[in-house]
């Protein structure tokens, strides 16, 4: 009897764009537009969110901000991890 684990298997590789993924620009908050920059959610895009376990309830998204580009105040509904790789931020609210 053969026993096949996930390590037997061919591994999976594949690459995406950032360009190819839907962009969201703006949110509605309160009935008020808030504008977000550039904004690409993992989730939205279909083969991307195969390998996001749905019991994870974690949610992935690219921002991206034009040099000096101010992202309008808004409030995340969740607790939310921010990885800043170039540039700065301030963030507001109570940290938790």
């Amino acid at each position: 009897m053969s026993h096949v684990t996930e390590y037997d298997r061919k591994p999976v590789f594949s690459q995406y764009h950032r360009a190819d993924m839907e962009t969201i620009k703006s949110i509605k908050e309160n009935g008020i537009e808030k504008l977000l920059g550039e904004v690409k959610n993992f989730r939205a895009n279909e083969e991307m969110n195969r390998f996001i376990p749905e019991q994870a309830r974690l949610a992935v998204s690219w921002v991206r901000l034009a040099k000096n580009e101010k992202l309008d105040v808004h409030v995340h509904p969740i607790s939310s991890l921010y990885i800043i790789c170039e540039g700065e931020a301030i963030l507001l609210g109570d940290g938790v």
